[in-house]
């Protein structure tokens, strides 16, 4: 049995006991952490975000909304350094 959490009656994650799977956003998890955002999300939606005990220094995930594109980024010292860009 899948432990869920809930918000307001609505599934926000799940963890399959089986997989070791979390899904965020998603009731049916497809890898061990699966993050989902649903269409006509905000233009630029962060997926996820890694940072130092600082926050100054890190990693983003970004997705844009309508798009396939998914953009990551590496911040060091509150300066972005590059972007990858996939299509």
């Amino acid at each position: 049995m899948p432990l869920i959490f809930r918000t307001n009656l609505t599934e926000r994650m799940r963890l399959l006991p089986n997989q070791s799977f979390l899904g965020i956003g998603t009731d049916f998890p497809l890898a061990p952490l699966h993050l989902h955002i649903e269409e006509g999300a905000a233009e630029l939606t962060p997926l996820l975000k890694l940072t130092t005990s600082s926050f100054r220094n890190g990693f983003s995930i970004f997705s844009f909304s309508g798009t396939s594109d998914i953009h990551l980024k590496v911040i060091e010292i509150s300066k972005v350094m590059f972007t990858i860009r996939h299509c």
